[in-house]
């Protein structure tokens, strides 16, 4: 535990920085949501309305092999899904691709290839949020020192 901090410790030290929050919303952001929510027709208010969680989720194609992706995605209340998107998702750009998930429940983590069914270079990118795996080298690494 540190002891004092440096903005106890000089007072002079404190800034516009150290009191920054930049999610707090001003009046400023406030009034361009109001004017935002009166440009939206009723169908877009009917989706704003309905209580449902969306996730963005993009993809990039790191060894440029076309692949299908499939998701696990594990809600807060414990159940899970799993979902399968053709490699068609790809055939407008097979770079980086983006698609949109409609949930009633909350997300709690999100999981690529989560039966290794396709072929990854890289698997500590699967993870949302992210989580670093073993590699072979660090059990290897590992089951050598317990044996010393």
């Amino acid at each position: 535990m540190i002891p004092e901090t440096l903005d106890e410790s000089d007072p002079a030290s404190i800034d516009f920085y150290t009191t920054y929050d930049p999610f707090l919303t001003s009046i400023l952001d406030k009034e361009d949501y109001l004017n935002n929510i009166e440009n939206l027709g009723e169908a877009e208010l009917e989706i704003l309305n309905a209580d449902k969680n969306y996730y963005e989720l993009q993809f990039s194609n790191l060894g440029g092999l076309v692949m299908p992706v499939i998701l696990e995605f594990e809600y807060v209340d414990g159940t899970k899904e799993v979902v399968r998107i053709p490699a068609e998702l790809w055939k407008s750009n097979n770079e980086q691709v983006s698609k949109v998930f409609v949930f009633d429940n909350e997300l709690a983590r999100v999981t690529l290839d989560p039966f290794l069914e396709t072929a990854d270079v890289d698997r500590n990118n699967n993870y949302w949020p992210a989580r670093v795996e073993p590699t072979r080298f660090n059990c290897l690494k590992t089951e050598i020192a317990e044996k010393i």
